[in-house]
């Protein structure tokens, strides 16, 4: 008995001492990896995402074989866009909305109102404009296609032309009016439009309850904003002072950023510390191209010259993705180095 007693008291000192000295069983070496961001990017005029990663990989979404596209500010384009959360994707097939879901790889028809031209009618376009911060309400904008010289008839909607707000979970479509030109959602209740007359001012609109509201930037030419990722923060460029805006809006404060000619395209850090922009080079003689540097505050990532039109995409808070006219470039903003060029044709 007393010898059984002290093996066991053996086998617990032995137990022991394999914790002490670091020794660790094969699961706790199994530790999970911190999840690596990623970021789905639609630059181009095709039915096709990339969904890009922190890492340098990366992958390609082919949605839809469908070849016309069409865009008109303060309405919508007809690119692929990826819901705040990434789960799912509209894009345009056979001229009406669809989505992608990224989990399940399954593709679900919302419209059927869209249609081709014939040698009678114009065709129904659907641009898309935008989603909701969480995702349950997607906004669309029905526009009579392309008729130049006013020689096809427009077809008559039940509902009328117009801007569409579709909510997800209850498969809804509801006609709504917007007043001026629409430049995303802010919220889950309200968009941001952009007044082109009178005095000019940001404003945020409910289109389920036709009310809008002022936002606190003083009046002025604002174009190209964008939205932290968080909804917090709204960066714009002032075309009348030569610099952007940032504006926060839970609290009202704004302040402006980064003066000067020739700056585009801001985009806000995840963190929303940083300002990825574009500075365009105007060239000597019409025979140059344009130089675009990419900027991170005030430090030069990447240089390219050439007409394409770049707009940098953050994937995490020292990544960004730069789509050129041929390749998908993911860069450290720390070191500028290019981690993966993809190419796109």
């Amino acid at each position: 008995m007393k010898s059984r007693t002290k093996l066991y008291l053996h086998l617990a000192q032995l137990c022991l001492l394999i914790q002490l000295t670091g020794c660790q069983t094969k699961d706790s070496h199994d530790a999970p990896a911190p999840p690596v961001e990623f970021v789905i990017i639609a630059p181009y005029t095709e039915q096709t995402a990339f969904k890009l990663f922190s890492d340098g990989s990366w992958d390609k979404i082919e949605l839809s074989a469908h070849d016309f596209y069409r865009a008109e500010s303060g309405v919508g384009n007809q690119k692929p866009k990826a819901s705040p959360d990434k789960s799912l994707i509209a894009y345009i097939d056979d001229y009406n909305l669809w989505f992608y879901d990224t989990q399940s790889k399954s593709r679900e028809r919302v419209t059927t109102v869209g249609m081709p031209a014939d040698r009678i009618y114009a065709a129904i376009d659907i641009l898309l404009s935008g989603w909701s911060r969480d995702g349950k309400l997607f906004l669309y904008a029905l526009k009579p296609g392309y008729n130049p010289v006013g020689a096809l008839k427009i077809r008559k909607l039940e509902k009328g032309y117009g801007f569409y707000v579709y909510k997800v979970e209850t498969q809804e479509h509801t006609r709504v009016e917007l007043p001026e030109r629409v430049y995303g959602w802010l919220n889950n209740e309200e968009v941001l439009i952009v007044s082109d007359r009178g005095n000019k001012r940001l404003k945020a609109f409910a289109p389920l309850e036709n009310k809008h509201r002022t936002l606190s930037a003083p009046a002025g030419w604002y174009i190209q904003p964008s939205l932290s990722r968080d909804g917090q923060f709204l960066v714009a460029v002032s075309l009348h002072l030569h610099q952007f805006i940032k504006l926060n809006l839970r609290t009202g404060e704004f302040h402006y950023i980064r003066k000067g000619q020739h700056m585009q395209w801001p985009e806000l850090s995840p963190n929303d510390r940083r300002v990825a922009y574009i500075q365009k080079i105007p060239s000597r003689s019409r025979s140059q191209a344009p130089a675009k540097n990419v900027m991170v505050d005030d430090r030069l990532i990447f240089e390219y010259k050439g007409n394409w039109s770049i707009r940098v995409k953050w994937i995490d808070n020292e990544t960004v993705a730069i789509p050129l006219e041929n390749e998908i470039l993911i860069a450290d903003i720390s070191t500028k180095v290019i981690k993966t060029k993809i190419p796109v044709q």
